[in-house]
């Protein structure tokens, strides 16, 4: 039997948070907080200002931007904000970022995955820069590397957030 759903509106400001995420695994908020002049297109990097910094201090890294990335930012480069969905004060960022975790709830419900959040994004992001490949087959970043594009000092974090299934390490081993 099939349950009938109304489509979920289209929104291509939204899917490029979801992608973003997806493909550098920011925090949500530190993808919606986005700003252009901490997009650097030449180079290939974003300079992000972290929220998990010690005793709540802003927290900078640098990450990388993969191709996909950098062509959607230099289509549609400006400047202030990158995204509507907050409006740039400090009284907003909580409640933009309730908008969007019950928006990413509503997303992830209508695509049957019930206990998905968007932070489970990044997660897979993790995953994703340790299965880059270099041209000679080996990982692209090393684990610490990773720490860095995280913006985590804690190294035992790569062990919380990778995911890596034993049966991708095996194909190695042919």
């Amino acid at each position: 039997l099939f349950r009938s759903q109304r489509a979920l509106k289209a929104d291509e400001e939204f899917k490029f948070l979801f992608i973003l995420i997806l493909g550098t695994g920011l925090r949500l908020s530190e993808a919606f907080k986005l700003r252009w002049d901490q997009i650097f297109l030449d180079s290939r990097i974003a300079k992000i200002a972290g929220s998990k910094g010690h005793r709540g201090s802003v927290k900078l890294r640098t990450v990388p931007l993969r191709r996909e990335l950098v062509d959607w930012f230099t289509e549609r480069q400006g400047t202030g904000l990158v995204f509507s969905f907050w409006d740039g004060t400090k009284e907003d960022v909580k409640k933009a970022s309730k908008r969007l975790t019950l928006r990413f709830g509503k997303l992830f419900e209508y695509a049957g995955l019930k206990d998905i959040t968007e932070h489970d994004l990044r997660h897979e992001a993790c995953c994703r820069w340790f299965e880059l490949r270099g041209v000679d087959g080996r990982w692209l970043f090393s684990d610490v590397e990773i720490c860095k594009i995280m913006g985590w000092s804690d190294y035992s974090m790569i062990l919380r957030y990778a995911s890596l299934r034993g049966e991708d390490l095996a194909k190695r081993l042919e």
